[in-house]
């Protein structure tokens, strides 16, 4: 993704993290065309399963912040730096270092047209894997799911070893969630 959205009120200036989200908007003319921002607040909202750096899903004290989210298919919750102590659910949810539009890749929607976009690339570049930059910061559900879609797409090119590494930036607790453990 790249950086074309912006947060009301804070369009040239970073973002702070809300569990209410900020609305949004596009900060030129230039837009994406595959995914949508939406600024309709529903009071409710299916989250996905989030861990703390111990490797543990977080506990209530972070779920029962988690309600309510807008009908958008990218995630508006503020940015986040890029060096810092910051809670992983936090980094999953944010906008990485205020340069990087984050999809919900945890919403089955969204993460079915990632799937499907990236099947295409496959199909048709002839490419042999990809590298997740920030691996952890996609949800452990989404990142299993899209993985096994992805490479059942590659196999059905001839891609029996499809590669497909990732930069974890967390501790060990964390980051075995994705490597075998979760």
């Amino acid at each position: 993704m790249s950086d074309l959205l912006g947060f009301e009120g804070y369009l040239n200036t970073s973002t702070p993290f809300s569990v209410k989200e900020h609305k949004v908007r596009y900060k030129t003319s230039r837009q994406y065309l595959d995914f949508s921002p939406g600024n309709t607040y529903n009071e409710t909202c299916t989250y996905p399963r989030f861990y703390n750096e111990t490797g543990y899903p977080v506990g209530e004290d972070v779920t029962s912040q988690l309600k309510g989210c807008y009908d958008s298919e990218y995630d508006q919750f503020g940015d986040i730096e890029a060096f810092g102590v910051f809670p992983d659910w936090q980094r999953q949810l944010a906008k990485f270092a205020s340069v990087q539009d984050r999809l919900r890749e945890w919403v089955p929607s969204v993460l079915e047209k990632i799937q499907h976009h990236s099947c295409i690339m496959i199909q048709m570049l002839d490419i042999d894997g990809f590298r997740f930059d920030k691996a952890t910061q996609v949800t452990v559900d989404a990142q299993g799911a899209f993985g096994d879609y992805i490479r059942n797409c590659a196999a059905r090119v001839g891609k029996d070893n499809f590669f497909m590494p990732g930069e974890i930036t967390g501790g060990n607790s964390m980051g075995s969630i994705y490597i075998g453990r979760g």
